[in-house]
């Protein structure tokens, strides 16, 4: 399945034109389905049994989201000069044949005010979703996770000059990967021998992977971003604001995560001309993550501002909201087939006496002497497990 996202966006803005580049992202993801063969039994083969996790998937879906807000300012709109949305899933389940999905929308409008002041203003705003995926295997035991990531935004602005106030008007498309999944416990063979006949076991080495659900926090950035040495009275506004994480590390009790935020700063000159610094501030946090598995994080920024410290400094705040996603796998050896061979040669004597290894367990000691494991112990009822090497076992045949 393939998503796309806005890695960058620098923007030029000196005088009466703003020069915007763009730069996208666009992520592929492969699935591979396996199917394993496992031995549970069969005539006259003596079993080890284990329980292993399997994790059965229902099957990728993807769905597309609307969804229409409309906000009303209390001012006069004369431009939209640049506009954003990002989302954020914060919880994920399955019903009946649905998948799901509760998250926000986290909308940043960047818009020039008409009149005298003629003011460049951000505007945030959040919008609350919850968006259904159909998938027919989905049940409300099973499990799932999915991805979010926004088509398109389209922004219109309708003004009412009377009232001095302008109302905004927001349709934001999204895309939607779901997964619904069950987990659930298998017994199979760890080993097995037949008392009968030689066997020759082939064993797969089996691996199954679930995605728990992710979970969200919000993080706060500050920090001080050198912006050159120029002649800026103030900062207009703060936009395309980005984290980007460079390491996450697991720690004790969660997970150290480090990256940077880089975000564009407007500044008003000489003759309130409007130019653009691009501000970059590093950053390190902590998030408790209680889980075992390969961590994930991904981040979306929510808001930022920022203020002229000095001539050559800017301090910039923001908040990001992080999601979380462990990956946990389960892994065994699995009988996949058996070969019988040649009839296995057979003990004469009736009654016979046997020193066992210290250490042995019961598996051990039947397999070693080709007996059932029952058997084993309904003749030598005082043995306990592992042995010590010291103890006498008596083996009893059938004549």
């Amino acid at each position: 399945k393939l998503s796309w996202e806005t890695d960058k966006v620098e923007t030029d803005l000196s005088g009466l034109k703003m020069a915007v580049s763009a730069y996208l992202t666009v992520k592929g993801e492969v699935f591979r389905k396996n199917e394993y063969s496992a031995l549970t039994g069969g005539e006259g083969i003596y079993c080890n049994s284990t329980e292993i996790k399997t994790v059965k998937s229902c099957g990728t879906v993807f769905s597309v989201y609307q969804a229409e807000e409309e906000f009303e300012l209390n001012f006069t709109v004369s431009e939209v000069l640049s506009h954003r949305a990002e989302a954020c899933l914060s919880a994920v389940q399955c019903g009946v044949g649905t998948i799901i999905c509760d998250g926000e929308i986290y909308l940043t409008e960047i818009l020039l005010q008409s009149g005298d002041k003629n003011d460049i203003i951000r505007e945030n705003r959040i919008i609350p979703f919850r968006a259904e995926i159909e998938c027919d295997d989905a049940m409300p035991q099973t499990s799932a996770n999915c991805k979010v990531f926004v088509k398109s935004l389209k922004t219109d602005v309708s003004v009412d000059e009377t009232k001095n106030v302008s109302v905004l008007s927001v349709n934001v498309s999204l895309g939607l990967n779901g997964e619904a999944f069950s987990l659930s416990e298998q017994t199979v063979a760890a080993d097995a021998f037949n008392t009968e006949n030689e066997i020759t076991l082939t064993k797969t080495h089996a691996r199954f992977v679930q995605d728990s659900a992710p979970f969200c926090t919000v993080v706060k950035i500050s920090g001080r971003a050198a912006i050159g040495d120029a002649d800026f009275k103030r900062i207009v506004c703060a936009m395309g604001e980005k984290v980007e994480i460079a390491s996450v590390k697991k720690a004790e009790g969660g997970i150290n995560v480090s990256g940077a935020l880089s975000v564009n700063l407007l500044f008003s000159g000489e003759e309130n001309k409007v130019f653009s610094r691009r501000a970059e501030i590093p950053f390190e946090t902590f998030i408790q993550c209680d889980e075992d598995g390969e961590v994930q994080a991904f981040a979306v920024p929510k808001s930022a501002s920022a203020k002229l410290i000095t001539l050559t400094e800017a301090e910039c705040d923001a908040e990001a909201v992080f999601t979380v996603c462990v990956k946990k796998s389960f892994e065994a050896d699995v009988i996949s087939a058996v070969e019988t061979g040649e009839a296995k040669l057979t003990e004469n004597a009736a009654i016979s006496v046997y020193i066992p290894q210290a250490g042995d367990g019961l598996w051990e000691l039947s397999k070693r002497l080709n007996l059932c494991p029952e058997n084993l112990v309904a003749t030598n009822s005082e043995l306990q497990f592992p042995l010590t090497g010291k103890e006498r076992i008596l083996v009893y045949r059938q004549k």
